[in-house]
């Protein structure tokens, strides 16, 4: 796969993979990875005449059993050609729609192929992972993300998108096409440094932006992962080490599905 940055270490997984693919496989990684690009990627290099079914999460961010099941009759009905079903943000599936595609991974049918995206894998089953070849991806280097910035960018907006990208292709590539998208991350970025900088009164005031879901609460506790490593790298302070250390704590928290507004007021108090 020369079409895509991936890490070293991926590539090579992927590379085994393709050679000889198992029914099922899970990629993860960070958001802004490029997991679907990744995974379209592979569904192609499975089968040159592959039918590619594609199954993302509905306006609620869910996946529901019905979806799951109406995979049923799709996966066993005859084809010469190699059936491949990609399943974006897999963790959007609850118990019952996991249980659902877990009997089709324990009866995988000839020339079928699942390929799972999760940014958030301990959300699944673990009879699910249990069944998967799983890929993690990793952000790449600077110098390897920076080529996909235009060569006449000024300096110091290649700096703020190398920042904000912080080694994710796919995010740097949105960055640059989405000036909406940019404006978001570049404020949160400012606010997360407000709330490191700030006061008490100023960082509860920040928490309540950012405390409407787990989504976006999610997203400003990555933006304040970013700063935190940033400053750690500048500094060397342990003080700085142990605030992302809480950080991380409340992200994991977010992700087992902890209400968003204690979970970021608690954090002010740790800060």
């Amino acid at each position: 796969m020369t079409d895509l940055l991936i890490h070293d270490s991926a590539q090579i997984l992927i590379d085994s993979y393709l050679n000889r693919p198992a029914h099922g496989l899970l990629l993860t990684g960070p958001a802004g990875i490029g997991l679907r690009s990744v995974a379209i990627s592979i569904a192609t290099k499975i089968g040159r005449s592959a039918y590619l079914h594609h199954i993302d999460p509905d306006d609620k961010r869910t996946i529901a059993i019905e979806t799951i099941r109406g995979l049923y009759k799709l996966a066993r009905a005859q084809r010469n050609a190699p059936l491949v079903i990609i399943i974006d943000d897999a963790d959007a599936m609850g118990h019952e729609a996991q249980n659902a595609l877990l009997k089709l991974l324990e009866e995988p049918t000839d020339k079928t192929y699942f390929i799972l995206t999760s940014h958030m894998p301990q959300q699944l089953l673990a009879t699910i992972t249990s069944r998967v070849q799983l890929i993690p991806l990793s952000p790449l280097s600077t110098g390897v993300v920076e080529t996909l910035i235009p060569a006449d960018t000024s300096a110091a907006s290649r700096a703020q998108l190398l920042f904000i990208a912080q080694g994710l292709p796919a995010e740097i590539t949105r960055l640059q096409s989405d000036e909406a998208y940019f404006a978001k991350r570049a404020q949160q970025m400012k606010d997360a440094r407000s709330f490191l900088e700030g006061d008490t009164y100023s960082r509860l005031l920040l928490s309540k932006s950012y405390s409407d879901n787990r989504r976006v609460a999610d997203e400003f506790l990555e933006s304040l992962t970013a700063m935190l490593s940033f400053m750690l790298f500048s500094q060397h302070d342990p003080r700085l080490a142990t605030k992302l250390e809480q950080v991380e704590t409340i992200r994991d928290r977010l992700r087992q599905n902890a209400h968003a507004r204690t979970q970021l007021t608690y954090l002010v108090t740790q800060l």
